[in-house]
């Protein structure tokens, strides 16, 4: 697209240097008012899904929280900053890039461009991909329902906060929260949140300690002490990689890959579902697939959020990076890659490149145990 390659040419300056700390605090202070996830929470959840728990039939009509700025002066601020062709300027041009999709796909909730615009975003499962994750769900029907967790969020919390200590990680802290779509997130401000009323087996503690504190909380500690704050935020695409990271540190660690793939392949499944089919078929998919009815419910609403009436095609393509980005650390791994080097900060294997030849760039401080 010839206007895309000018409007990304005019927003590379090849000749002045530009002021990096500057543009670091612009992409910053514009990806903070756009908090995707929480735009994208239905503010009708509770009600719609009493609703669709007394009969399993009606897709639910969801309606989100209005917007606390103006996109269109969002859109103007981030199309003004000008990038270089050094390797932090074509990183902060990427990130600039996505921003740009970012606030287009808010615009664009319970429109039918949303679905398309998450596609830009975040990709979409290949028919290739998506026959590999229905033969894996076949042959691993009801692996993921059999775990019963009876571990309540308080006490896994005393075991959390534990690890934290053990990493000197003393600024971090574990909170427990009401409302969350998710079982345990960890948050920007130094919180790993786990959701009021979830309940944990031992493996599954061990999983999120794994995936929440040793994946994502160390690199984004490491990332705080780069020169630029998006190594710790997140640079242009840096989900893939991390919540693949995630995957490949929890299976070579638990070593139960048919069990700690599940989820994730489900989510594969239930992201290319939601192109062709309603909020109800696919909560009925997943349960075909034995997982149980309250995992199903989120399941079908992690894949179609952003959209009003969840009876129509499409829906939110997030969740397809978690197999996605696996699949890249796998093969990042057999090509002789050095996992260590992906614990420097948040962005994308792809910029790995870039990210070493960043001026007075560190050596990761914090590493998990068994690397």
């Amino acid at each position: 697209n010839k206007n895309v390659e000018e409007k990304k040419s005019n927003n590379i300056n090849t000749t002045k240097k530009s002021n990096y700390s500057e543009i670091d605090q612009k992409l910053i202070q514009v990806d903070q008012k756009l908090k995707l996830l929480y735009y994208l929470r239905p503010i009708n959840l509770g009600t719609e899904k009493d609703k669709f728990f007394s009969n399993f039939k009606a897709n639910p009509k969801f309606e989100y929280p209005e917007l606390k700025f103006d996109l269109f002066d969002l859109e103007k601020e981030i199309n003004n900053v000008i990038t270089d062709d050094t390797a932090l300027g074509l990183l902060f041009e990427r990130k600039r890039e996505e921003l740009v999709k970012k606030i287009k796909l808010l615009a664009n909730r319970g429109f039918d461009d949303f679905t398309q615009i998450s596609i830009d975003l975040y990709g979409a499962p290949s028919q290739d991909i998506v026959e590999k994750a229905l033969e894996h769900l076949n042959k691993t029907k009801g692996t993921y329902s059999n775990i019963q967790g009876t571990i309540a969020a308080e006490e896994a919390k005393i075991t959390m906060d534990k690890v934290f200590e053990d990493y000197g990680l003393n600024n971090w802290a574990v909170k427990i929260k009401e409302d969350m779509v998710s079982d345990a997130i960890a948050g920007k401000n130094n919180r790993l949140f786990l959701r009021k009323g979830a309940l944990f087996s031992e493996d599954r503690i061990k999983n999120l300690i794994i995936h929440e504190i040793e994946t994502h909380i160390l690199t984004a500690e490491n990332g705080k002490a780069q020169p630029y704050e998006l190594l710790n935020r997140g640079l242009a695409n840096y989900l893939e990689t991390q919540e693949g990271l995630a995957i490949y540190n929890i299976l070579t660690q638990m070593k139960e890959s048919e069990k700690n793939l599940y989820l994730s392949v489900s989510l594969v499944y239930a992201v290319d579902m939601a192109m062709k089919h309603s909020f109800v078929e696919i909560f009925e998919k997943m349960l075909d697939f034995k997982i149980p009815p309250e995992r199903a419910w989120r399941t079908a609403l992690k894949v179609k959020r952003g959209l009003e009436d969840t009876g129509k095609a499409g829906g939110f393509t997030k969740d397809f990076l978690y197999y996605k980005g696996y699949k890249q650390i796998e093969s990042f791994v057999a090509q002789g890659g050095n996992i260590k080097d992906l614990y420097r900060g948040k962005f994308n294997i792809n910029d790995l490149e870039l990210i070493l030849n960043i001026e007075n760039i560190k050596e990761p401080k914090y590493l998990p145990k068994w690397l």
